[in-house]
């Protein structure tokens, strides 16, 4: 007959006998080891992890824990699907997508050596000149000259 009590001990004994070995081994070894004996010795001494009679009354908590994750899961599937499309079948974007005035969107991209390759702009401007009634756009880029009698701005 199998006694259940004596198989318990022996486990129990044989996990003792290899947790030193374990912890002293390489680092991951010993992480896993450190992290499950608590459990191995439990069972070893008669705790039975499958009896979690105790935890009965958290399953409405928990139910709704796992139908959240799987909500947040699902949403995400149309961003993976717009970020594979545009990758995909997206059209290029212009120079200038976003209409700003300062020098880095007058860069190539990518960008070669330096940032700007061998011409460095020529800067007329500060980088807030959005509104201005120079120009009909509603931004006006820094290297952007305006006429003859445009100077370049004076470094501080």
């Amino acid at each position: 007959m199998f006694d259940r009590r004596r198989f318990g001990r022996l486990r129990a004994a044989a996990v003792l006998a290899l947790v030193p070995v374990l912890s002293v081994s390489v680092f991951a070894a010993a992480k896993h080891a450190n992290a499950t004996t608590p459990v191995i010795l439990t069972t070893g001494f008669g705790y039975d992890p499958n009896q979690y009679a105790f935890l009965e009354p958290l399953q409405p908590i928990n139910v709704f824990i796992t139908v959240s994750a799987l909500l947040l899961a699902l949403s995400q599937i149309p961003f993976v699907v717009n970020l594979v499309w545009g990758l995909v079948a997206g059209r290029k974007a212009e120079k200038n997508p976003w209409q700003a005035n300062t020098l880095e969107w007058s860069a190539a991209s990518p960008p070669p050596h330096g940032n700007f390759g061998a011409a460095i702009p020529v800067v007329y401007r500060g980088p807030y000149e959005y509104s201005s009634p120079e120009v009909e756009e509603d931004y006006l880029p820094q290297d952007r000259r305006l006429g003859t009698e445009a100077t370049a701005a004076r470094s501080h």
